[in-house]
């Protein structure tokens, strides 16, 4: 009967860990799909401020020197602002797989019986199949 409830927390322990890095992978791969339209974004908002500076560039040599320095100043404060954008992104990230590994310590701290069981289990299982090598 120990050996059914073992199993029994053990399919338990595997359920809420794949869920958890569902949700993990799926929050990772939201954010990296915003970042990337973010990007995409402003790489078109520059090419569209180069464009722009180019052709009033070509009504003379001071107007071009002013929209130059436009842009620059506009294409730094942009680059600058996706770079703060990216950091902050990047921090949440850490912060929700902290957060993801806390959850885990949880339900380890929660069953740590089944979770020695577990890792006990793991570890048989690559020691078995490094031997074999």
């Amino acid at each position: 009967m120990a050996t059914n409830e073992v199993q029994s927390e053990y399919s338990d322990i595997k359920k809420d860990l794949k869920e958890v890095k569902n949700q993990a992978n799926d929050r990772f791969a939201d954010d990296l799909s915003e970042l990337k339209n973010s990007f995409t974004q402003l790489k078109s908002d520059l090419h569209k401020m180069f464009d722009d500076a180019i052709g009033t560039g070509k009504a003379g040599a001071r107007v071009m020197g002013d929209h130059a320095n436009q842009a620059y100043g506009s294409a730094k404060d942009q680059a600058q602002f996706a770079y703060e954008e990216a950091r902050k992104r990047a921090r949440d990230l850490k912060d929700r797989g902290a957060d993801q590994v806390d959850m885990l310590g949880e339900k380890i701290a929660e069953n740590p019986i089944a979770a020695a069981a577990v890792a006990f289990g793991v570890g048989f299982i690559i020691s078995r199949l490094m031997s074999r090598r």
